[in-house]
This record gives structure tokens, sequence and C-alpha cells, in this order.
């Protein structure tokens, strides 16, 4: 069975709106960092990486949940790595260990791991919310450039992460 097939779709989604609920009351973009710190306690904090390939990191530090992310990518790609690295600490609680660090890399962002691909789609979701994204894109004529670029702005993302947000919900070819 191919790894698609094994993902919590429901459980995904369901996750994602539970962290959205908590920052609505932020708007757009979902300051993911804001939810991390107040609604779960995790410390969330930029570093540099010695393997630069490295996006981000969740583990413990001083028995604290702690997300890091590389500070010398993105804006964007920093956000995208902390809904990624959330989505983990939501949906696999289980790989949460002391004393290992869960690595996001160009791995990663090719999701070949049914838990890659579930953190993924949180982090979709969270940053993305599904309903939102239908709602601006009717509020189009059309999907060019600068409608994308628009969209991109709204919620926080690179514009590769929205063409692919984009075409998993079926309004982009």
């Amino acid at each position: 069975m191919s790894a698609l097939r094994k993902v919590r779709w429901r459980t995904v989604k369901r996750e994602a709106k539970n962290c959205l609920e908590f920052g609505a009351e932020y708007g757009y973009p979902v300051d993911v960092k804001k939810i991390a710190e107040v609604f779960f306690d995790i410390t969330v904090r930029e570093m540099v990486f010695s393997d630069a390939s490295v996006s981000g990191a969740i583990g413990y530090k001083d028995n604290k949940v702690t997300i890091a992310v590389n500070k010398k990518h993105s804006e964007e790609r920093q956000r995208f790595t902390m809904a990624h690295e959330l989505g983990h600490y939501c949906l696999h609680p289980e790989a949460m260990v002391v004393d290992r660090a869960l690595y996001r890399n160009t791995v990663s962002s090719e999701a070949v791991s049914v838990k890659e691909i579930e953190a993924n789609g949180f982090a979709a979701e969270l940053l993305m919310p599904e309903h939102d994204v239908r709602e601006k894109v009717r509020e189009f004529n059309a999907l060019c450039e600068d409608e994308i670029r628009e969209l991109c702005k709204r919620y926080g993302v690179s514009t590769m992460a929205m063409t692919v947000r984009l075409t998993s919900l079926g309004l982009m070819m």
C-alpha cells in the first residue's frame, strides 16, 4: 500500500483546525510561532544548522519542547517549517523522545514517509486553510501570477507552497 493511502487526512485536518481556532484571533497570515508558544508552550528559536539543507527540528532542550528553524532560510520557509514541526508535535507525539530531535530537510520536503506527508499536510492546512483558500480564489476571475502573489502574501507562504496547495485542492492545473 502506498504511503498516501496510509495518511490520516481527517486527523491531519482536525488537528490543524484545532490550532487555527486558537490562532483565529490573529488573522492572516497565521501566527504559527504564537500558536506554538502560547497554546502549546513550545519554545521557537532561529539558529544556523551546520547542514544547510536542514530547515528545522523539533526536540527537547532543557526538558522543554523546542522548535528550531534555520535562520538562513526565507521567512516563508521558516513559517512552513514551524508549522511542519508543530504538525509532528500534534500528530506524532510518540516520536517525541527526550534527547532526540526530528529534523526537516530537503528529504522531508519530498514527503515520502507517512509522518512527513502528514506533517506537510498539517502545515499546508494550518497556513493555507482549505475553506479560506477556496473563498479567496472565488473572488478572482482567474488565477494568474498577480493573484497567486496576492495569496502568497495573505498566507505568508512561498509561491511553491501556494502552487502545491492550489493544485492539491484542484483549484489549479
